[in-house]
């Protein structure tokens, strides 16, 4: 939560959205009591804010199984309790106290609302705060996105599509994640953990040639309630949407000492040099490579990261272009080092696959990744891009990593 309130920026909510074919804009709530329609539910809460007996009103809220109550593309966000104020922070309101996340009460009731517009297919991360300090999950919404600081609750607008590849599927033959391997680097002078993922069937003797992914914030890209990507892998692999593929999640937690060293290794220093960028050119690949049938070439090698790590990965695709021929980048954080990004618009040639997504609810965010995309396909990269009402949350990653392994991977290369 700290991290994201940190990094991000003042966010802007999109305009409305016309309805997509299939989409119901009726209410959310189908059950018998709950709500028909907005115009209801208003008179309700009016009802209650004159004084009028908040029971049966909270009765009618619970009977739509979950908030917010959605009416087409209003959310209604209730809670009830003693507070002097409640806020709805989240990505639509830039997880900070403002105007545009505080709640009111309904009259002398203890029943508070918040009212938000939402783009039909968003899926936005959020929290309520009491009386400025105490932050809840909803007690109310079964739906929770973990993310660097625990569990969030989710708005899940109807027309949004869930991550159908980052769900575990039973039945499939399962790749193999590693426990903790280590590397005392001599570039950077402590010990690196990473963990290697190789396809089901893998044999050393026998496979060859496998393209590799290195994926930096590693811990949570293999964490399943997280980035869950340990999970796309085995489904798209299954399924024969990829090829078998190596990955190689590197961990910015030391051990024993649990200190999380990711904005040292991933924001490159002032005077431009990269260290952490040298160990995984020097060191790392050298380790993968020997001890891996992997393919050598730059074309079967690809960088992922997001936030921090995605401004560490443009960096790592341009500065070290001979090294690497894909790159992840979800929600680049240039704001620590905007040169990184400058710095693509100056080279004379890039010919990378590149994956890039950021979402509406982290407007700097996402206009950084349109530039880089011009900036890139002007340099003659083949770019896809995302652009989605969502906010900086995994989330948002862990959906996409789908498409960008299918974009990478999707048939044999080479």
């Amino acid at each position: 939560m700290r991290r994201l309130a940190c990094l991000l920026l003042a966010l802007a909510v999109s305009g409305c959205a016309t309805a997509p074919a299939g989409v119901d804009l009726s209410s959310a709530g189908t059950a018998a009591g709950a709500f028909a329609s907005l115009g209801e539910a208003h008179a309700a809460m009016e009802k209650v804010a004159r004084g009028g007996d908040a029971d049966p009103f909270w009765t009618r809220v619970l009977a739509h199984g979950a908030m917010p109550l959605v009416f087409g593309e209003q959310g209604l966000f209730l809670w009830r309790g003693e507070a002097r104020s409640v806020e709805w922070r989240g990505d639509f309101s830039s997880w900070s106290p403002s105007a545009t996340a505080a709640g009111r009460r309904l009259g002398t009731s203890n029943v508070w609302v918040y009212e938000r517009q939402f783009p039909l297919d968003a899926r936005l991360d959020y929290k309520l705060v009491i009386d400025g300090t105490t932050w809840l999950v909803d007690p109310l919404n079964p739906h929770q996105q973990t993310g660097g600081s625990g569990p969030n609750s989710e708005v899940r607008m109807p027309a949004w599509k869930g991550p159908a590849n980052g769900i575990r599927r039973e039945g499939i033959a399962r790749g193999i994640l590693s426990d903790d391997l280590t590397i005392a680097s001599t570039e950077l002078g402590y010990v690196v953990n990473y963990r290697v993922y190789v396809p089901a069937g893998f044999e050393r003797s026998t496979s060859k040639n496998l393209p590799v992914l290195y994926v930096t914030d590693g811990s949570d890209y293999w964490n399943d309630e997280m980035g869950s990507l340990v999970i796309t892998l085995d489904n798209l692999i299954a399924s024969r949407r990829i090829v078998p593929i190596v990955a190689v999640f590197i961990d910015s937690w030391g051990r024993p000492k649990k200190v999380n060293r990711r904005q040292q290794e991933l924001i490159p220093a002032a005077d431009r040099s990269c260290p952490f960028c040298e160990f995984v050119v020097r060191e790392l690949i050298p380790v993968i490579d020997g001890a891996y049938p992997t393919w050598r070439g730059r074309e079967g090698r690809a960088i992922l990261g997001t936030s921090l790590g995605g401004l560490y990965a443009t960096l790592m695709a341009t500065r070290y272009a001979s090294m690497f021929g894909m790159a992840g980048i979800q929600s680049p954080a240039y704001q620590p080092a905007p040169w990184v990004l400058e710095s693509v618009g100056s080279a004379e040639r890039l010919p990378l696959k590149t994956f890039i997504n950021a979402g509406t609810f982290e407007p700097e965010v996402a206009e950084n990744a349109r530039r880089l995309r011009a900036m890139l396909e002007s340099r003659h990269a083949v770019v896809k891009q995302f652009e989605v009402h969502q906010g900086h949350s995994w989330g948002q990653w862990r959906a996409l990593l789908d498409d960008m392994l299918r974009f990478f991977y999707g048939s044999e290369p080479g």
